[in-house]
């Protein structure tokens, strides 16, 4: 077992939704998932229970009454499992209290229930393990309206642009506020239908792909979808409307397949016409993901949107949920499709396999496709100027947790996570072993939950790298690292002294290359790649030119998150030291030098102007003589270690 890898595995969770961070003061780049204002509270779990890991979801039915203006549902709810366990006596599943269940079958026939809670029980079934059974459960009721900020209800109605609308949203736990379920990530439905019925002009979005429409007396529709794909609890949903339809196809995979693209859009013609223009980047973003992972992954049904005031987006499966059709909104959730949807985090310790993921390729890859490589430089700048202003924190969600703003964190669960990404992708500094992994990452997970050492797994496995050591700093670790690089140049020679420090005691050391521009006086510049394996570090270095250095810069491509400080000189302060003086005489010298240092100096090591070691003694004490006359001519470097710093200072053999 790789370290850290015990530290991850319980909760069972699910994927997304955000909020804008209140405390942000820059613009609002955090995710592109929904947000609203919250209070700081946690979320009030229905978390799963022990019954309900004894059975495995295969299917659902839903035959539901629903209407836009409001959150009253009725009608029943059909849940197919397969026990797990050796016996099922008593099957379990969450509903909101607001709702009264009529009656429920198991099996076809009429059972007893009971009810604690939230949580709902059919008591002393007896089923055998790798049985089959369905419960039908027969309910109404409607869930008090509240703003989308409460994340509770999981069912919402409102009136924006003069349209009524009622919506769902189910994460994180929220999916038992309109139907029968258990919140459980790593148990994906194998397939799912869904009727809903409404009222004349309305129209019913929802997941999968659409059946029919039947007509009912008393000028009601039945919309019926469908999804044969695997799909997670939380990614179930629906929107009813008066909405306008606007649909295209759009050619992917080389042009051999086509995907049905399916909007339900506010009847407001401002808003529509806004909409359509908006929507005609769809066909360029599918193509582009489906040509760099893998075919848009439920390409037999469709891609789709349903306008509702949420405040963002959320990547309800074939069926997006947002508030407009904002470019990089659109991308991000279409993102989520392959991470989120496709492969789902397998517990909310690992939710930014949803939302890393997402942020890093819809608000940064697919803006460079977009917009050019300075649109998404300027993004990649924002979010790394959010997250140098945020020093602690880590990316991996501590298990148990239901505080809602920590599991989506805009600063540590999206925006570190997509940084992670950026760090990683730099470290194995080979793009084609980068997009290799995801692709490894998207086939091996397809329609199933992942964690993060799943993915760290793939990644080792193209790359043929041992990773412990960068998840366990960027993933479980906190904060970053600062460099303190201190240089000189003589001739083509540059000499770099570099000191690091992080920003968090959590992790007191980052492992990892980083780069440097080294800007000539005629402002060409050449660009130097070094490896940080320990807090303090020399560099001895031949530059490909010999002409005079005006000024170093610090990871100008923004491939890492860390903060750079350059000082010139390698004289008295080769390492910076208020209290530490050191002299070296004489110099330059032939036979022996003598080094003087106001601290003791507990070990001494003479190295060449390429970095390599050749002489090395203890002294424990302030002033000593070392015998130099057996080096050759040339330049020569001497490294003092004292309990407060490693000094450094050059000298010359003549």
């Amino acid at each position: 077992m790789k370290s850290n890898k015990t530290k991850m595995f319980s909760i069972m969770a699910t994927a997304f939704i955000l909020l804008a961070n209140g405390t942000m003061a820059q613009e609002n780049y955090i995710s592109k998932c929904s947000r609203a204002e919250m209070n700081n509270k946690a979320i009030p779990s229905q978390v799963p229970t022990e019954l309900q890991q004894k059975y495995d979801l295969k299917y659902y039915y839903f035959n539901l009454n629903v209407e836009n203006t409001t959150t009253a549902l009725s009608g029943d709810v059909t849940m197919r499992a397969q026990v797990v366990a050796p016996i099922l006596d008593t099957f379990s599943f969450h509903l909101h209290h607001a709702y009264t269940i009529d009656s429920i079958k198991v099996n076809n026939v009429l059972s007893a229930f009971f009810t604690q809670a939230e949580e709902r029980l059919i008591p002393n079934l007896n089923l055998p393990q790798g049985s089959m059974v369905d419960v039908q459960i027969f309910y109404g009721g409607e869930v008090a309206n509240a703003a989308v900020s409460d994340w509770n209800n999981g069912i919402y109605t409102a009136a924006p642009y003069g349209c009524n609308v009622t919506y769902t949203l189910s994460c994180p736990f929220a999916a038992y506020g309109w139907y029968p379920t258990k919140h459980v990530l790593t148990d994906k439905i194998d397939s799912a239908e869904f009727h809903y019925t409404t009222t004349a002009p309305n129209k019913v979005a929802a997941n999968g792909l659409l059946q029919g429409v039947d007509t009912l007396p008393d000028n009601k529709l039945c919309y019926k979808w469908k999804t044969n794909y695997p799909i997670d609890y939380y990614l179930i949903a629906f929107g009813v409307s008066d909405y306008r339809e606007y649909n295209f196809d759009v050619a992917v995979n080389n042009s051999s397949d086509t995907v049905l693209v399916q909007n339900f859009i506010y009847n407001n013609n401002t808003f529509f016409q806004t909409s359509i223009t908006q929507l005609e980047k769809v066909g360029t973003m599918l193509q582009y993901y489906s040509d760099t992972f893998c075919v848009y992954p439920f390409i037999a049904e469709k891609f789709g949107h349903l306008t509702a005031p949420i405040g963002g987006g959320m990547e309800h499966q074939t069926m997006v949920t947002l508030n407009n059709f904002e470019t990089y909104l659109v991308a991000h959730e279409m993102a989520h499709q392959w991470f989120g949807d496709m492969v789902t985090c397998g517990s909310w310790s690992h939710i930014w396999l949803n939302e890393g993921f997402a942020t890093y390729f819809g608000d940064y890859i697919m803006r460079e496709h977009i917009a050019g490589s300075a649109a998404a430089e300027n993004k990649l700048r924002n979010i790394r100027n959010n997250l140098i202003a945020y020093n602690t924190g880590s990316i991996y969600v501590s298990e148990g947790t239901t505080d809602f703003e920590r599991i989506f964190s805009g600063t540590l669960t999206y925006n570190k996570g997509a940084l992670l990404l950026h760090n990683l992708r730099f470290v194995l500094n080979d793009d084609a072993i980068f997009f290799d992994a995801i692709r490894l990452y998207l086939s091996r997970f397809a329609y199933k939950t992942a964690i993060t050492a799943d993915f760290q797994q793939a990644v080792e496995e193209v790359s043929g790298m041992d990773l412990d050591y960068f998840f366990d700093q960027w993933f479980y670790g906190e904060g970053y690292p600062v460099f303190d690089i201190h240089w000189s140049q003589d001739n083509e020679n540059l000499t770099i002294f570099s000191r690091e420090t992080t920003t968090s005691s959590v992790t007191p050391f980052f492992k990892t290359p980083y780069e440097i521009e080294v800007i000539y006086d005629d402002y060409s510049t050449e660009r130097i790649r070094l490896n940080q394996t320990d807090s303090q570090q020399f560099f001895a270095l031949t530059l490909s030119q010999n002409k005079p250095i005006i000024d170093l810069s610090f990871d100008p491509e923004m491939k890492l998150l860390a903060k750079g400080n350059f000082y010139y000189g390698m004289g008295l302060g080769d390492v910076p030291s208020a209290e530490t003086d050191v002299q070296i005489f004489p110099n330059p010298a032939r036979n022996e030098i003598t080094l003087a240092c106001s601290a003791t100096i507990e070990k001494a090591e003479i190295l060449n102007i390429l970095g390599q070691k050749i002489y090395e003694m203890p002294i424990n004490k302030t002033t000593t003589i070392i015998d130099i006359s057996t080096l050759a001519k040339g330049k020569y470097i001497v490294k003092l270690y004292n309990n407060n710093a490693v000094l450094t200072k050059q000298f010359m053999v003549e």
